[in-house]
């Protein structure tokens, strides 16, 4: 017996009423079950921030702040003063941000311990405070806020891995439902019968679509 299967758009619209429901509660289910365990395998991470004044009201000079912080000569030299502490390994980020209408800027340092966090952004302060004359004329800042302990974790944003979960997990359940649609319960060759009913072929029968 042959079985001749037409893709066509009834057949299609025929899967995805079979289907669909069952496809998206799944990788919906998939997509919470990938997010917790994310969450718990991933640490918390803890902010301290350094507020910084430009007195000239000179805010133009404030992206060249930023790059500044960028430099190999910035990072080599604070990841000197990391290293002589007792967090020379653990990881870290430090970055500038500032509005554009605003003399006022932030240094804010990030890591997983709250104290090292805190030490990361004095070290960035005092390297800012005392080479930034070096390297740009007319540098007139002053620290308005030195950095505290912030026990408070940030937010953590699982946006990111709930799409990439989610989107796997209709693919692959898709691609699931199409082949269970395609072989599952249906007759493969003319030994079929013989080997799953015990039954001995009698012929075989095309099946085709006619119109009237």
């Amino acid at each position: 017996m042959k079985t001749i299967v037409n893709w066509d758009i009834p057949l299609l619209k025929q899967m995805l009423k079979k289907y669909l429901l069952v496809v998206v509660f799944t990788s919906c289910i998939v997509t919470l079950l990938g997010v917790l365990v994310v969450s718990k395998l991933e640490k918390p991470t803890y902010s301290s921030n350094v507020q910084l004044s430009q007195n000239d009201n000179n805010v133009a000079q404030l992206p060249s702040y930023s790059q500044f912080m960028q430099t190999d000569d910035f990072q080599q030299t604070l990841r000197a003063k990391i290293t002589k502490s007792k967090w020379k390994n653990d990881k870290y980020s430090v970055a500038l941000d500032y509005a554009n209408d605003s003399v006022f800027f932030t240094i804010s340092a990030q890591s997983t311990d709250p104290a090292f966090s805190q030490f990361v952004a004095n070290q960035a302060m005092l390297i800012f405070t005392k080479s930034m004359g070096n390297y740009l004329s007319g540098v007139n800042i002053s620290v308005v806020s030195k950095p505290k302990l912030n026990n408070v974790p940030n937010n953590q944003n699982f946006l990111k891995p709930a799409i990439v979960f989610f989107v796997l997990s209709i693919v692959v359940f898709s691609i699931c439902a199409f082949l269970f649609e395609l072989f599952v319960g249906r007759v493969n060759d003319k030994d079929y019968m013989l080997r799953t009913y015990n039954l001995t072929s009698l012929g075989e029968l095309d099946i085709e679509k006619t119109t009237r």
